[in-house]
């Protein structure tokens, strides 16, 4: 298919090509002056047919096939004037059209491509008992202008899939975005995916893209890099990161990486996937042989989990073999009635009687950043017999209220303090309490946090290393987590970031061999950052944290520890912005409630003008903000702690 441009005044036209003969239609259309380039792409819909070098579009024929179907794709317009390639670029080729070496892409010219009917595909998985057999749903294409695209990979696009289920569920997940390492990407579901029949709609956004004439400068002939999930690749591993305040440009890997607004979905989507279950027998069937998720050495779960709505269809008592356990403890409300189903298993909600039984006289340390001392918090509300408030539904019961002018600002600030909470409204308690004894503990005080953006390399001061150590004495299950003060570059340059971070972990794990032989020791991953359509913090990077997330796994492999990986179920919340914020707005890493009210008086004043429309957003400020994600973190966690071994 092909696209022609003419001049922005003049009327454009749409011209398709089928591979036995060409047909052409004119559409003339008038054209505004803020007429995007994308809103051209997708005016007509119609089938694809592949054929070995090129894809062309056909009416849809009628078919029984048991394979997953999809709905009609949106057309592309392709550039007139390049011919198709000799050999597919699906197969590993050139992509057909190249773009200028400085050229950096966007989601503008970015272009999605559906498939009419799911072709499975197979993809060297880079970890045992990750998924090899795939459904391709499409494929696209990273183009920065009309008629070129890029032959090199590297860029970060995010896929999301949201919708209903035939039954009414909600759901949220992330198919697989498979760079091909020519400037195209196939989008995948896993073949044994729990994905259920429904309607989803597909977005797709660039995220981070990479600036190809910067790399080519700094890497000297080095491979170009891949965005991949797994973070196997090194290829950027000797890049150093400046100061945020530096004026250096073009020499780090600020400038190596653009972080970009992703606030549109590229073209040929927004797009809708009609999908069909394709396991055997009914998916309730499935969903209720669903085994609890087995302790595991060290394995990433990137592959095929989702959020799933529990209640209607799918009752709680009905999600695995053992139901889905205590769902009132993530506190569940209209806005969030959710668990989230890895591809194979399931997490079972936990509550504190079952915690203390799976504990018995084992005590668990959580080491890590502020974030980690936040699952202390959501721990103690889901779990502890002493809590920092009375009342969860109304948590001022124990705190007060002090505002003081500002004449910088013009107005009044105020904020909430209680005996149990800093002035951020994080928790000062340090443990949870289950049968009269302390059995979980977050220190106050954390080496991995303080000083601020330096994480492990806190480390290299030899009396850091000792006071870490003096930490893990009491307990037996050692959790660790650093990653976003680890990429922080606020306060500290990175000489060779990731490089130093693998030199970090080592500094730790000699570390843990010395002091901590006997005990259990577990690695908590990285987690997304929110929002999709924030730019301001360099550790919203996916493509860094997926590279530390990997070098933390080969670190645990090597030393016989545990690793947890919680990324992808953050990273498939990203759309739902109140999951993240109780008035969506722009979130960040920090996901935990508040042990006092959320907002100042003013705050609280508006929405409760505006309760009758906003009761939700109201009710959640009072009880401090959502927890959601944090509260699930550490149901995921406790489950590593809690079950059997595979």
């Amino acid at each position: 298919m092909c696209y022609e441009e003419t001049r922005p005044s003049l009327r454009r036209c749409f011209r398709f090509c089928a591979s036995l003969g060409s047909i052409l239609a004119v559409i003339s259309i008038s054209v505004q002056p803020l007429l995007k380039k994308r809103q051209m792409l997708g005016m007509m819909r119609g089938n694809t047919t592949e054929t070995a070098d090129m894809t062309v579009f056909a009416a849809a024929p009628a078919t029984n096939m048991s394979v997953p179907d999809v709905s009609l794709a949106p057309a592309l317009e392709l550039p007139p004037e390049t011919a198709p390639p000799s050999t597919s670029f699906l197969a590993g080729g050139a992509a057909p059209r190249v773009c200028d070496s400085e050229e950096i892409s966007d989601a503008l010219h970015s272009v999605f491509q559906a498939d009419a009917v799911h072709a499975m595909q197979s993809v060297a998985s880079p970890d045992p008992g990750g998924v090899s057999k795939w459904f391709r749903i499409g494929l696209l294409r990273s183009c920065c202008a009309a008629g070129r695209c890029q032959r090199v990979g590297g860029d970060v696009f995010l896929a999301f899939l949201e919708g209903r289920t035939e039954d009414g569920l909600d759901l949220v997940t992330q198919p697989l975005v498979h760079d091909l390492q020519n400037g195209s990407y196939t989008l995948l579901v896993a073949a044994d995916s729990l994905l259920p029949s429904g309607t989803y709609t597909l977005r797709v956004y660039l995220h981070q893209a990479l600036n190809r004439s910067v790399y080519q400068h700094l890497a000297q002939g080095k491979p170009w890099p891949l965005a991949d999930p797994s973070g196997k690749q090194s290829a950027l591993d000797t890049f150093d990161l400046h100061l945020s305040s530096s004026k250096i440009l073009g020499k780090d890997l600020r400038s190596m990486y653009v972080h970009l607004v992703a606030n549109a979905s590229v073209a040929g989507t927004p797009w809708e996937l009609r999908w069909s279950w394709p396991g055997p027998g009914p998916w309730t069937s499935a969903m209720a042989r669903l085994p609890p998720c087995p302790r595991h050495s060290g394995v990433f779960r990137r592959e095929g989990g989702f959020w799933l709505q529990v209640g209607g269809a799918l009752k709680c008592s009905n999600l695995g073999v053992g139901g889905c356990g205590e769902l009132g403890l993530l506190r569940p409300d209209p806005e969030f009635h959710h668990v989230y189903v890895e591809r194979s298993c399931y997490y079972p909600v936990r509550n504190g009687a079952a915690i203390q039984s799976c504990l018995k006289k084992q005590k668990v340390v959580l080491l890590g950043d502020s974030t980690t001392q936040g699952l202390l918090s959501e721990a103690l509300v889901m779990w502890s017999e002493k809590k920092p408030y009375k009342s969860f539904e109304n948590k001022s019961d124990v705190c007060s209220y002090k505002q003081h002018y500002e004449p910088r600002r013009g107005r009044w600030v105020g904020q909430w303090t209680s005996p149990y909470c800093d002035a951020k409204g994080s928790v000062t308690m340090s443990d949870v309490t289950l049968g009269g004894r302390a059995v979980i503990h977050s220190p106050q005080w954390s080496y991995l946090r303080s000083p601020q953006c330096k994480g492990l390399g806190n480390l290299a001061d030899r009396q850091v290393g000792r006071e870490l150590a003096k930490q893990l004495n009491a307990f037996s299950i050692v959790v660790l987590h650093s990653c976003d003060h680890d990429l922080c570059n606020k306060i500290n340059p990175k000489p060779k970031l990731l490089q130093q971070y693998r030199i970090n972990l080592k500094r730790l794990a000699k570390l843990l061999q010395a002091h901590a032989k006997r005990k259990r020791i577990i690695w908590l991953s990285c987690a997304a950052q929110g929002n999709l359509a924030a730019t301001q913090y360099f550790t919203q990077t996916q493509l860094f944290k997926w590279r530390m997330d990997r070098l933390a796994l080969e670190m645990c492999r090597e030393n016989g520890w545990e690793f947890v990986d919680v990324f992808s179920l953050t990273s498939a919340a990203l759309l739902r912005l109140k999951w993240w914020h109780h008035r969506g707005k722009a979130g960040d890493v920090h996901t935990h409630s508040h042990c006092c009210p959320f907002g100042d008086r003013a705050e609280l004043a508006q929405l409760e003008l505006a309760k009758m429309q906003e009761a939700l957003p109201w009710q959640l400020a009072w009880q401090g903000g959502v927890g959601y994600l944090s509260r699930t973190v550490v149901q995921v966690l406790f489950n590593q702690i809690c079950a059997p071994a595979a």
